[in-house]
């Protein structure tokens, strides 16, 4: 599933290889659940695209 999801991500990923897109997703991932901000937006408010 997760190879999926990252081959999928890939072409807007900025790692060099799979691998690094799938530590992309899963940082992201769990920024969101533990509420990091970004700046001062609250990460329920961006769309993806925005950061």
């Amino acid at each position: 599933m997760w190879i999926e999801i990252a081959k999928v991500m890939s072409s807007r990923s900025m790692a060099k290889d799979l691998s690094g897109t799938v530590k992309e997703i899963f940082w992201d991932m769990l920024c969101f659940q533990l509420g990091v901000r970004f700046g001062w937006e609250d990460p329920k408010d961006l769309q993806p695209g925005d950061y």
